[in-house]
């Protein structure tokens, strides 16, 4: 069994009881509390990088999205009007909050009819403009459920969309398969069974 982990916490408090030993208990609980009161603190933007990790740009290169036909799109959620030309920063992944997304990747994102609770797509590319991040994504079409896999049979569709980074309903990047020709995307969630007669 690998215990290294718990040998460097342990130096942690070995470190802190040097040359201490009145009341050691009160003091490592307090050292150690004001430690990781420190290491939760938010840093100068606003979040802590102790548990929630720092936005990684994977490489990518500058494009003209002038002509794209989700130009229009991209400048309504920029609240700017369409220039020419429209410089934007294409990726070949993002890393946000631990979660890495690259091209083909399936994410559960807002409804695109009215009586839906969500929809997948599927990530065509990913796009910076002003510092903002979006997933230029084509929507797929939710057949069933199938509880045979416990997943969401779904099917292509044509349509397509930009979606910001911080609009997902799952911040989560899924897979699709291919079991005998029905596309499955299978949500990363818990099972949870009911058992009569036994409560938690």
């Amino acid at each position: 069994m690998w215990c290294m982990r718990f040998e460097a916490k342990n130096g942690h408090f070995k470190q802190l009881v040097k040359g201490n030993f009145k009341n050691i208990p009160y003091s490592l609980a307090f050292q150690n509390q004001l430690y990781m009161c420190y290491r939760l603190l938010p840093g100068p933007e606003g979040f802590s990088s102790y548990l929630c990790k720092q936005t990684i740009v994977h490489s990518g290169k500058t494009i003209d999205f002038t002509y794209h036909p989700l130009a229009e799109q991209l400048c309504e959620l920029l609240q700017q009007p369409h220039q020419r030309p429209l410089w934007v920063f294409s990726v070949k992944g993002l890393t946000i909050c631990g979660v890495t997304f690259k091209v083909g990747c399936i994410i559960k994102v807002p409804p695109k009819l009215p009586d839906a609770d969500f929809s997948f797509a599927s990530i065509d590319s990913m796009i910076i403009s002003n510092d903002q991040k979006f997933f230029v994504v084509r929507y797929l079409c939710i057949v069933c459920f199938n509880d045979q896999f416990y997943s969401y049979e779904v099917e292509h569709a044509s349509s397509t969309g930009i979606i910001p980074c911080d609009r997902l309903v799952q911040h989560d990047a899924l897979c699709l398969r291919n079991i005998h020709g029905h596309l499955l995307v299978t949500e990363k969630v818990a099972v949870v069974f009911h058992i009569p007669g036994l409560s938690v």
